[in-house]
């Protein structure tokens, strides 16, 4: 048996939805035997969360998270017209680590952009999508932003 963590989240809902919320889906998750020490990761208008599962395999580590966190909004949301559907998982073992993560300020540095730029450049086919987002914004992989350099010219124009 393997300790896998766990990211979850579902599509958004509105806003004043979602604070109300995300306390019930902790509780209801943390209720579970089968997951561990779930904390909430909501983007501000999803429900989320971060959790453990013990499990002899990725496959089935992602079957317990999904099931148990669907169960939890199925729980929170029932008085809503449409449940949000899930967005994003991601199940890797516990000892995994992200590398480096960095907010605006800091990619736009390593892509040698201002901040504005950086995020003209989230709208281009090929920039990596954020890691995780938190209350003051997203944050991305170093190396996913570097390789996005690597892979293009992204400066400004001289003259400009």
């Amino acid at each position: 048996m393997k300790t896998w963590r766990v990211w979850i989240e579902t599509d958004p809902i509105a806003e004043m939805e979602w604070s109300d919320r995300i306390d019930a889906l902790l509780d209801a998750l943390d209720a579970r035997h089968d997951i561990g020490g779930p904390v909430g990761s909501g983007t501000g208008t999803s429900l989320g969360a971060v959790f453990e599962v013990d499990a002899p395999d990725v496959r089935k580590a992602a079957d317990v998270a999904i099931d148990a966190f669907a169960e939890a909004v199925a729980v929170v949301t029932e008085d809503l017209p449409k449940r949000p559907d899930i967005r994003r998982v991601e199940v890797v073992p516990e000892d995994f680590e992200h590398g480096e993560l960095v907010g605006a300020i800091d990619g736009a540095r390593a892509l040698g952009v201002s901040r504005q730029r950086f995020y003209q450049l989230m709208d281009r086919p090929g920039f990596p999508r954020p890691a995780t987002r938190l209350a003051r914004g997203a944050l991305w992989r170093r190396e996913e932003i570097e390789a996005f350099a690597a892979n293009r010219s992204v400066t400004a124009k001289p003259g400009r």
